[in-house]
């Protein structure tokens, strides 16, 4: 092993959706907290490279082995951990990957000091006995001109393609006082917008003792912190509540910018999906949308070639979406 890799140098290769790159993030700051550093340069290798993976779907998966093997090729006197949604399913067949180092789930991603130190070991939790929401690091140092705060994690709604709640457990929520604390410390640090992120997060504060809201958060965000601009991720039309599109339309700070899935057009496949509205439900939530927020962005995903889905399906989904003032489209094949 050369010089140039024997530093405490480390990589994060990050798959998936925004969660994870909040992970992402939260890792490269405990790691730098544990003595180590960023490559200097493309000639540095790292000693430690960190493979954050996703599962959402069959070719998610695919990219994520392939992300592995390069790590493994690309670096073969570092030691390659593997860890994020496809380590927690199927931490077996990455263990097969020649070169892996290390492989340990969504449970452990967080807690580095079970693993920097014990090379080739495999921790993977049982994620679905877990109901406390884990403490994160602050994404202070990221690059990101607006960082990415997990305020959520886990999925209970278990539709009937999704693998998430398998990978991810069951929905927890971080407490109402550590959201407003990592928001005044990121506008400390001079950063102008947040992302509030989760795998679920319209359901945010359903699991809290008391119970709470994304609603009930949103005010308390807009009467406590100063922080100019705040964005919502994805969250379903069902949980993009009246009182949330009042707040955001009233509010100069929330960004009228809406992610909803929509999957599908069509009522039977829907239903199929498990999913739990109905296409007139959410025509009225985006036309809603629009009228109460003109130049808002408002986007959609729309998943094609569901078992079941025919031609009439499909073609009622391109209706609907050729209907709504929509923005933009996320199109994903089965």
């Amino acid at each position: 092993m050369n010089d140039k890799t024997t530093s405490k140098r480390f990589a994060i290769v990050t798959l998936g959706c925004r969660v994870n790159q909040c992970e992402s993030d939260s890792l490269a700051q405990q790691l730098k907290e544990h003595g180590w550093s960023d490559p200097a340069d493309a000639e540095t290798k790292p000693a430690l490279v960190v493979v954050n993976t996703c599962a959402v779907t069959g070719k998610a998966a695919m990219q994520s082995r392939q992300a592995v093997r390069r790590a493994c090729r690309e670096f073969p006197d570092a030691r390659v951990v593997v860890t994020g949604c496809y380590a927690q399913i199927a931490p077996e067949d990455l263990r097969k990957i020649d070169g892996v180092g290390t492989v340990c789930g969504n449970a452990e991603k967080a807690r580095i000091e079970t693993w920097i130190g014990e090379p080739g070991n495999t921790e993977v939790s049982a994620i679905s006995r877990m109901r406390r929401f884990d403490p994160i690091r602050v994404p202070l140092l990221t690059d990101r001109t607006r960082p990415v705060l997990k305020i959520q994690d886990g999925c209970n709604a278990f539709c009937t393609y999704c693998i998430v709640p398998h990978a991810r457990g069951r929905s927890r929520s971080m407490p109402e006082e550590d959201v407003l604390s990592h928001i005044r410390s990121l506008e400390a640090a001079g950063f102008c917008e947040v992302v509030l992120s989760g795998i679920h997060l319209g359901a945010y504060g359903a699991d809290r003792e008391p119970q709470t809201s994304l609603h009930a958060l949103l005010v308390r965000i807009e009467n406590e912190t100063r922080i100019p601009r705040v964005r919502l991720s994805s969250i379903e039309p069902g949980e993009l509540v009246p009182e949330i599109r009042k707040l955001a339309a009233a509010s100069s700070r929330i960004c009228p910018h809406f992610h909803v899935p929509l999957q599908s057009g069509d009522d039977v496949i829907l239903k199929k999906m498990g999913r739990p509205y109905a296409t007139a439900a959410f025509e009225a939530l985006v036309v809603d949308l629009r009228r109460r927020m003109p130049d808002a962005a408002i986007g959609a995903d729309v998943l094609v070639g569901f078992p079941g889905e025919t031609d009439a399906s499909f073609e009622r989904t391109c209706r609907l979406v050729e209907k709504l003032p929509l923005t933009y489209l996320h199109v994903f094949p089965f």
